[in-house]
């Protein structure tokens, strides 16, 4: 959905963007090929994907030369928690950036490489890190082969909205137990399958049986809802506010220069997050309510969650579409790992 993203930011000459999630770099190219003189501050926290940032920078910088216009891309590395200040650091001054983009969860690209251990249909040890540069952070193989059953079932149960979480965690324990440490993506598959059986998607393509554990796994291990959480509150500063609206035949029209955030979630606890910010609720209550300080609160984020609270006082954003949009039925066949998407986007109000 890169081109209804462009469509929203209205790229033109001097306007800034964050592409939080730069991935493999399609928004951000979806940006640029505006060839209005923009400047994207390109975040990730995958190593692989900020390279990819660094190639697209100097390529960026050539064909400004070449075309005589001002274009311009910051990579920035570091998970959402952390590259905040690193963006002021970088040159963008609170109140003046016009669009953010979110992509979340794995890219592409992150999918593709079994050495990252994200896909269920490839054979890869069972890491599951956005960030591999640490090697004291957790990995899934970690995960599943070290925690007791109560707790393996409680992951899967919040963070995959997995209904058969119990049978899946007693199997887990069980397999470990009987052959061993779990160390690939195709063994703890199996081992899923083994219980769970088979499904179809909203499509009725097949559904690998594992797919949420695997989905559950991979937001715990990279803390992904409070880093979207923190993310959410935080970047509203860099955003310009909303400078005028005013209604016309019963419609707002909305002046520039203002602020907009897109954000692209692509399961329910990712949208019920974005969607409780966008519409000025407290993300504590009631959405959360289901999970403990601990499992909310893995980082340093705990100023952010605690002030947040004030959400719901006043009202921070302004929906920008009337309904979530979902991708069109020609792009779902032909990428098949957008039918969950949605997006929704909303202006930056104070």
């Amino acid at each position: 959905m890169a081109t209804e993203i462009t469509q929203l930011l209205q790229p033109q000459d001097g306007k800034v963007f964050i592409d939080m999630t730069f991935g493999g770099g399609g928004h951000t190219r979806s940006l640029l090929s505006s060839n209005k003189s923009i400047k994207v501050i390109a975040v990730d926290r995958d190593p692989v994907a900020i390279q990819k940032a660094h190639e697209l920078a100097a390529e960026v910088k050539l064909k400004s030369e070449r075309l005589g216009i001002k274009q311009t891309v910051i990579p920035i590395h570091g998970k959402f928690s952390s590259v905040m200040r690193e963006i002021h650091l970088s040159g963008v001054p609170y109140g003046s950036v016009n669009g953010v983009i979110f992509d979340l969860g794995a890219s592409s690209m992150q999918y593709d490489n079994e050495a990252r251990g994200f896909s269920i249909s490839k054979s890869g040890p069972l890491d599951m890190r956005m960030d591999t540069t640490n090697s004291s952070d957790v990995t899934a193989e970690d995960v599943v082969n070290n925690l007791n059953e109560r707790s393996l079932g409680k992951i899967l149960q919040i963070f995959g909205e997995e209904r058969r979480y119990s049978k899946i965690a007693n199997a887990i324990v069980d397999a470990r137990t009987l052959i061993g440490r779990l160390r690939s993506t195709q063994e703890l598959g199996k081992v899923v399958a083994s219980v769970a059986g088979s499904g179809t998607d909203s499509m009725g393509r097949f559904a690998h049986p594992a797919t949420k554990t695997f989905q559950a796994l991979r937001i715990f291990v990279n803390n992904e809802l409070n880093e979207l959480n923190y993310a959410l509150y935080k970047i509203r500063d860099f955003l310009i506010p909303l400078a005028e609206c005013e209604q016309e035949d019963g419609k707002d029209v909305i002046s520039e220069p203002y602020g907009v955030a897109a954000v692209l979630t692509f399961h329910s606890l990712e949208d019920r997050i974005v969607k409780h910010h966008f519409l000025g609720n407290d993300p504590n209550e009631p959405a959360f309510k289901h999970l403990s300080q601990h499992d909310r609160i893995r980082t340093n984020t705990v100023d952010s969650i605690e002030q947040i609270s004030n959400l719901n006082e006043r009202k921070l954003w302004k929906p920008l579409l009337k309904h979530v949009k979902k991708p069109s039925e020609d792009e779902q066949l032909s990428n098949p790992r957008s039918r969950s998407a949605k997006l929704r986007a909303a202006l930056r109000l104070r």
